[in-house]
C-alpha cells in the first residue's frame, strides 16, 4: 500500500512540475523564409549601426511595431565592438524573442578608420581615397567575427554590410577567408572585382534611406524610382538600408512607416518578395 501511494505521489509531483515549467517557458518563434523562385526579386530591409545598447530600446521596439504593421522583416546590422561593450540584456531580448521578424548581419568592428579616426572609412579610407593595410583590416574582421561567434549571432558570422559600403580587394579577400558574403560598393568596380569574386552579395543595388527624421515625399519618390530602376535592370537582390534615426521618435516612425507602406503597395507582387538578407542563399 505504501509503495502504491509513493508511486502515485511521484507521478503527481512530476506532472505538476512539468506544468509549471511549461507555463514559464516561452514558445520560440521560428522564422519561415519565403519561397523564392528564380525569377523573383527579393527586397530586404536593413538597419545599420545597431548594438542593442539601452538607448536603442525604443528604436528597436519601434522597428518591431513597423515590421508587424507592414508584415515585413528587418535585419539588424551590428557593430561588434559597441555590441561587446554596451549590449543591454533587456534590449537584446527584444531581438531574441522576435527572431521570426528580426535577423542580424555584421556591420564592422567599430566604424573607426585605423589610419586616423578623424577620417571616414573603416575598411577603405574614404577621406584620403587610400586603401587600408591588409593586416589592419584582417584584425578588425577577425575580432568582429569572434564576438558574433561567442554570442551565437549566426547571421552576423555569414553576411557583412561593410561600413559606408566602402572596401577594397583586401576587404574581399579577408571576408572570403573568414566565410563572409559582402554588401559593398565603393572602390570595387576596378579590375573586375565584382566578376572575379562571387562572395559579393550586393553592389550598387541598395537604397540608402536619408539619415534624418523627416523623410518627405521627394525622398520617397526618389527611393521608389531607384528601386524601379534596379528592377528594370533585372537585379534580383535589392537592399533598403535604414538608420537608427529613422525610428527614434514618433515623427520618424510615422515617416518611415509611410515610406514602407508605399513601397509595399507599389512593389509587392507575385514576383517581388520581402525577406531577410540571408534568404535564398
Amino acid at each position: 500500500m505504501y509503495r502504491i501511494f509513493l508511486f502515485i505521489f511521484i507521478v503527481f509531483f512530476y506532472s505538476c512540475a512539468s506544468v509549471v515549467d511549461s507555463g514559464n517557458m516561452k514558445t520560440q518563434k521560428t522564422y519561415i523564409p519565403p519561397q523564392i523562385n528564380p525569377n523573383d526579386t527579393v527586397i530586404s530591409c536593413i538597419i545599420d549601426g545597431i548594438h542593442f545598447a539601452k538607448w536603442q530600446k525604443q528604436i528597436i521596439e519601434n522597428v518591431l511595431q513597423v515590421a508587424k504593421k507592414n508584415n515585413i522583416t528587418f535585419d539588424f546590422a551590428v557593430i561588434a565592438e559597441q555590441f561587446q561593450k554596451s549590449k543591454d540584456k533587456n534590449v537584446f531580448k527584444i531581438y531574441e524573442d522576435n527572431q521570426d521578424i528580426f535577423g542580424v548581419i555584421a556591420n564592422g568592428w567599430n566604424y573607426k578608420n585605423p589610419n586616423d579616426d578623424k577620417r571616414t572609412g573603416e575598411f577603405y579610407d574614404i577621406t584620403m581615397k587610400n586603401e587600408i593595410y591588409y593586416d589592419k583590416q584582417e584584425e578588425k574582421i577577425r575580432n568582429m567575427k569572434d564576438v558574433f561567434e561567442k554570442n551565437n549571432l549566426v547571421g552576423a558570422t555569414k553576411i557583412f554590410l561593410v561600413p559606408w559600403y566602402a572596401g577594397d580587394e583586401n576587404t574581399i579577400k579577408i571576408a572570403e577567408k573568414n566565410g563572409y558574403k559582402l554588401i559593398i560598393q565603393e572602390n570595387i568596380d576596378k579590375d573586375n572585382l565584382i566578376v572575379n569574386y562571387n562572395i559579393i552579395k550586393a553592389s550598387k543595388c541598395y537604397v540608402n534611406v536619408p539619415g534624418r527624421v523627416n523623410i518627405n515625399d521627394r525622398d520617397i519618390d526618389y527611393m521608389k524610382k531607384r528601386i524601379q530602376g534596379f528592377m528594370d535592370k533585372n537585379i534580383k537582390r535589392i537592399y533598403i538600408v535604414f538608420h537608427p534615426v529613422n525610428f527614434n521618435s514618433p515623427e520618424a516612425v510615422f515617416n518611415t512607416d509611410r515610406f514602407i507602406n508605399e513601397i509595399s503597395f507599389k512593389f509587392k507582387s507575385a514576383t517581388v518578395v520581402f525577406g531577410k538578407v540571408g534568404d535564398g542563399g
